[in-house]
């Protein structure tokens, strides 16, 4: 894993907030303002995946930032 890589992804993608909304089709993925995708109203589909892809870009930055706090935190306690 490269958090460089993942941070450059992060913050290239389109900017917030990231959200759901439903449709008459299924639920869209909106970001700052416009639709991102739609999930459609399928088995395949549901709500909770297009949930899952709205609340992607806060998670991996919360992930991002707790993986960096933990570094520190091992790197300190291993030079001491």
């Amino acid at each position: 894993m490269n958090g460089d890589e993942i941070k450059a992804r992060l913050a290239a993608a389109t900017p917030g907030p990231w959200e759901t909304m439903g449709e008459s089709r299924g639920t869209a993925v909106v970001a700052g303002g416009r639709r991102v995708t739609l999930c459609r109203n399928t088995a395949a589909a549901r709500r909770e995946d297009a949930d899952l892809i709205a609340h992607a870009p806060s998670d991996i930055a919360a992930l991002l930032a707790e993986v960096e706090r933990l570094t520190v935190e091992a790197t300190a306690s291993r030079a001491a």
